[in-house]
C-alpha cells in the first residue's frame, strides 16, 4: 500500500524485516524508514533487535542508494529483483 500503512502495521505487529518501495505514494521509502528508525529510537519494540529494512527501486541515480542507507535502510537492491539478489540480500538476516 504506502508507508503510513506499514507504520500502522508495525505499530500493531513486530516484523523483524521489512521490504519497502523507495517510491510509495503518502509516505515514500525513505521517510518511512525514518519514521521506523524514529520508533525504535524512542523505545516502541523494546525488547526486539532493530527491524532490518531493505529498499527496492528502479532509480539507478547516482546517489540512490546512498540516500537509502543515510535514511537507516540496511540495503537496497534494484528493480527487476532476481530470485537469488532477494535471497542474497535476505540471506545475513536469517542466518
Amino acid at each position: 500500500d504506502n508507508g503510513s500503512v506499514l507504520l500502522e502495521r508495525l505499530k500493531e505487529k513486530w516484523f523483524p524485516v521489512v521490504i519497502t518501495d523507495v517510491h510509495m505514494p503518502v509516505l515514500d521509502g525513505w521517510q518511512t524508514t525514518v519514521q521506523i528508525r524514529s520508533l525504535e529510537a524512542a523505545g516502541f519494540f523494546p525488547t526486539k533487535p532493530q527491524i532490518q529494512i531493505v529498499g527496492v527501486t528502479a532509480d539507478f541515480l547516482p546517489d540512490t542508494e546512498e540516500r537509502c542507507m543515510a535514511s537507516g535502510m540496511n540495503s537496497v537492491i534494484f528493480k527487476p529483483v532476481k530470485q537469488t539478489s532477494l535471497g542474497d540480500t535476505l540471506r545475513p538476516f536469517y542466518p
